[in-house]
């Protein structure tokens, strides 16, 4: 009950009414959240507060492209797309759900992924296991491409950043390099590989000691400004 009181109070801190929807608290239906003009364009199901009952992540676009400009991480992002909120709804015994997060800035708008176009347009771009989220994106050039999948926790009354998984392809070079970044541990890892899912080439693992860090908020987090790279 503790955690589901700490969920439910980060819904007022973390939407802006003036420029997104409000979306109601309590529902009996993941599809009752989604207000009119809105879509899912993504969806998963898991545990993430360990009480056996099913949550979901969604995340909604409006259904019309708008102008958006507004400053996050001392930079302005600006363009012309669907806007796109992240929501996570909390299972309940009946089976209705309760809105334990709105995160109107942590899913990238779809003109910001370069020439990969949509940089949440990728295969699971959000999955839930290990009572965690992931979220995965890819930003690039014609050849070139960043490819981040991020993990957050639930945890000390909020949601933060504890991990991620990056896969960097470069024109030329043909090894795809990886890194591997545990928050909580300070611990990091980078290799390389031949192709996307095979083992590490051997003799490219290196094992890095960055230091635990603050862990940052999922609100405060900007996906276009963040790159796991600068530990490994």
């Amino acid at each position: 009950m503790l955690i589901l009181l700490s969920f439910l109070s980060l819904i007022s801190l973390s939407s802006d009414t003036s420029k997104y929807p409000t979306i109601q608290k309590h529902g009996k239906t993941v599809e009752s959240f989604v207000p009119r003009g809105w879509k899912i364009i993504a969806k998963a199901q898991g545990d993430l507060n360990d009480d056996s009952v099913k949550d979901w992540a969604i995340v909604i676009q409006s259904r019309r492209k708008v102008d958006y400009n507004y400053v996050r991480c001392d930079d302005t992002l600006y363009g012309f797309a669907p806007s796109r909120v992240l929501l996570i709804l909390v299972g309940k015994p009946d089976s209705t759900f309760d809105l334990a997060l709105q995160a109107d800035h942590i899913i990238p708008p779809s003109d910001q992924g370069g020439a990969h176009d949509d940089p949440f347009h990728v295969p699971h771009a959000l999955r839930i296991a290990k009572g965690s989220l992931f979220i995965a994106e890819k930003y690039g050039g014609a050849c070139t491409y960043y490819a981040p999948v991020r993990q957050y926790r639930f945890q000390n009354g909020d949601w933060y950043l504890i991990g991620s998984t990056t896969t960097r392809y470069e024109c030329g070079e043909e090894k795809y390099h990886v890194s591997e970044v545990d928050l909580l541990n300070g611990k990091a890892k980078s290799f390389k590989r031949n192709s996307e899912g095979e083992q590490p080439i051997k003799g490219s693992v290196k094992n890095i000691d960055v230091g635990k860090r603050p862990l940052v908020r999922l609100l405060d987090f900007c996906p276009w400004k963040y790159y796991e790279g600068e530990w490994t």
